[in-house]
């Protein structure tokens, strides 16, 4: 009798130190899990800020684009050029 009542207490200490183990790793995957979405969400900040930078980027090359196009249909003034200049530059 005492020796299943120690049996069964070892089977209890082995089990607790099982549920233990898992427990640690569990809070150990939700760790990284938690890190590697706060990297998605700063990476995905990062390109929404390149995302809107490259639209206005393609909004001045449009009107840089739009502007020497005019040009064929029309002779361009020292200011038209001084525009386009800034543009290009700004970019």
């Amino acid at each position: 009798m005492t020796q299943d009542i120690n049996q069964l207490k070892q089977i209890l200490q082995n089990q607790t130190m099982l549920r233990d183990d898992l427990s640690r790793q569990c809070l150990k995957r939700e760790e990284i899990q938690k890190n590697k979405q706060q990297e998605l969400c700063s990476q995905i900040t990062q390109l929404q800020l390149h995302i809107k930078s490259l639209d206005v980027y393609i909004k001045r090359l449009s009107l840089v684009h739009s502007q020497i196009s005019a040009s064929s249909s029309y002779p361009l003034s020292k200011d038209d050029y001084a525009e386009i200049l800034r543009l290009v530059s700004t970019m």
